[in-house]
């Protein structure tokens, strides 16, 4: 889940002035109502090392997201947070570089 907000949401935002997204109320994170149900696993391999169990597949997140946006619109999205605004700002671009019949 922290990858998906980290995808889909968080960003530190920036003006003049300096940082603009100071506390809880100015920097979106996931929400648990917003949560998805997860469905857990646990294989039970005793002979293996331990070697956790988030840690590393957390970059796949973003990359998993955008190729989901990208087979749902040929829109290739390469900033995160992939915001409602930034897939609009793209589509609106891709439109515009469309050939006129």
């Amino acid at each position: 889940m922290q990858g998906v907000s980290r995808t889909l949401l968080e960003e530190v935002k920036f003006d003049a002035a300096g940082v603009r997204s100071v506390d809880w109320a100015s920097y979106s994170v996931i929400r648990f109502q917003d949560v998805p149900e997860v469905q857990i696993f646990l294989i039970n391999r005793p002979e293996l090392p331990a070697t956790g169990a988030a840690e590393t597949p957390i970059v796949v997140v973003p990359a998993a997201i955008a190729n989901a946006i990208f087979d749902a619109t040929g829109l290739r999205l390469r900033e995160v947070p992939f915001t409602p605004e930034r897939l609009l700002s793209g589509l609106r671009a891709k439109a515009a570089a469309l050939p006129r019949a």
